[in-house]
């Protein structure tokens, strides 16, 4: 009898049991409905009723209830509760520095990194300026790392060089030797003139044939005053000088030559040549000024070094597995990227440089093979600027930086900035733009590197579309931390 008691109670314990746990969920439901039920019922009309652009339904009307009825959300828009809509005012997009584009193709590689570093381009960046002459230094017309135009005076220099002297003595004694002969060649013409067939012709033909002599004389005495570092327009000077008509001729200087005919300073010039590669007059900086005022130099003596900067190279290091890749950018011709670090934006990229050549060589202690790629130079603070225009090139000898050598070519894609592609997990999206509404859009990746992105097509995106170039990680940000924030709107009862 009593365990049919004990079954009996037992078999009603588990309905009340069951009983007392629905009770509990309803009195759950009923306190916390006002917490879930609106954020559901908000979710679901928004999956059922799309939103456009203007915030309207999918029949371009304002969303509503249908049944009258009043809604604590009302006067509110719907993509304010969009979890892929911003609205960002032109101001905090100023601030954030959010670049808006048109998307746009155009041809992008897959790049190789490989380290380089700003080189000189050998027998053209760098020359030596020397001494042809001896004598003293009596001025230096420009200071070390200044900058110094094609043709521009250098030095001046006094001279005590034997030879240089010599051979202005004897272009004057040659130039005296003309006047007589030209002089003694007028007289036997008028004796010709006068007697023909005289004793008077032969002696006209030897004369002439003297001339010749003296006359090449005076212009190889030019030539060797030329190579002994005398201007020539210093020689023609000193030629002007010893043939200054009698009238300017006064009892101190008989002659008519001036109180000192001879050339006895010489002023050293910058090279005058131009570089047809980079337009107009070179610029050169004087470095390793070697001499000081008032010193003594000997022919040959290296004065100064110039450097021209325009045109540098920069040498890449490439190991045997990535010789087959360079090689292959040179012969196709695609142009290499330099990547150049900044303090001030974080980096720098110089595109489409040009493969000059490969090294035939490879280091033996690095295994690497050199080869080396075209860089145009700029001054960076116009020498125009400075009282005195010293040197501030942009790209200098020895500065370090990355080559990315192209290995594949995309052709006309969809290429953005890596800053315009945000990550969430998997997922990768860019914000498309209308108006101050920022919208995000899933794209898919056919290849990324630290600069680029190229987009595979797809519906989201397209041609022509207006995105966020720029801030997308902020933007993303922004909309995670909006969906992870407090419920604004809430019921009560």
């Amino acid at each position: 009898m009593a365990a049919a008691i004990a079954k009996r109670v037992k078999f009603m314990i588990k309905p009340l049991l069951v009983l007392a746990a629905l009770g509990a969920v309803a009195a759950a439901v009923g306190l916390t409905w006002s917490w879930w039920l609106p954020p559901l019922r908000e979710r679901i009309l928004a999956v059922t009723s799309p939103v456009d652009d203007h915030g309207h339904g999918a029949a371009g009307q304002p969303d509503d209830h249908g049944d009258g009825g009043h809604d604590d959300h009302a006067g509110h828009d719907d993509h304010d509760l969009d979890p892929d809509v911003l609205e960002v005012s032109p101001a905090a997009q100023k601030s954030q520095g959010i670049r808006v584009e048109p998307l746009r193709r155009s041809d992008y590689g897959r790049s190789l990194p490989i380290p380089g570093v700003v080189a000189p381009i050998h027998g053209v960046t760098y020359q030596d300026v020397i001494t042809k002459t001896s004598g003293e230094v009596t001025r230096i017309f420009a200071l070390e790392g200044q900058i110094v135009k094609a043709g521009a005076p250098l030095f001046e220099i006094s001279l005590t060089h034997q030879e240089a002297i010599q051979h202005q003595i004897d272009l004057l004694e040659a130039l005296a030797q003309v006047e007589v002969a030209n002089a003694e060649i007028a007289r036997l013409e008028q004796l010709e003139r006068s007697n023909p067939g005289g004793l008077a012709g032969a002696k006209l033909l030897q004369q002439r044939y003297e001339l010749r002599h003296l006359q090449h004389t005076v212009e190889s005495r030019r030539q060797i005053l030329g190579l002994l570092g005398l201007s020539q327009h210093d020689v023609d000077q000193l030629i002007d000088r010893h043939r200054r008509p009698h009238s300017e001729t006064t009892d101190a200087d008989p002659a008519g030559h001036g109180v000192s005919p001879l050339i006895d300073t010489v002023v050293i010039h910058a090279p005058p040549a131009e570089d047809p590669s980079v337009g107009g007059p070179l610029l050169f900086v004087v470095e390793n000024l070697a001499v000081r005022q008032g010193q003594h130099v000997d022919v040959g003596v290296t004065l100064c070094r110039l450097g021209e900067y325009r045109r540098l190279y920069i040498e890449g290091q490439a190991y045997q597995r990535d010789l087959d890749a360079v090689r292959q950018a040179m012969v196709e011709r695609w142009g290499v990227a330099a990547v150049l670090p900044s303090a001030i934006d974080g980096s720098r990229t110089l595109e489409n440089l040009p493969i000059v050549y490969i090294d035939s060589a490879i280091d033996l202690e690095t295994r690497a093979t050199r080869f080396f790629v075209e860089l145009d130079n700029t001054l960076a603070t116009p020498p125009e600027s400075m009282e005195r225009p010293f040197a501030d090139w942009r790209f200098r000898v020895g500065q370090r930086l990355e080559l990315r050598v192209p290995t594949e070519r995309f052709r006309q894609k969809l290429v953005v900035p890596a800053e315009a592609v945000a990550q969430d997990g998997l997922e990768n999206y860019v914000f498309q733009v209308s108006g101050d509404r920022f919208v995000r859009r899933p794209v898919q990746i056919e290849y990324r590197d630290e600069n680029r992105v190229v987009l595979a097509e797809g519906q989201s995106v397209a041609e022509g579309v207006r995105i966020a170039m720029s801030g997308a990680y902020q933007l993303q940000l922004a909309l995670l931390n909006r969906a992870a924030g407090p419920q604004e709107h809430q019921h009560h009862h």
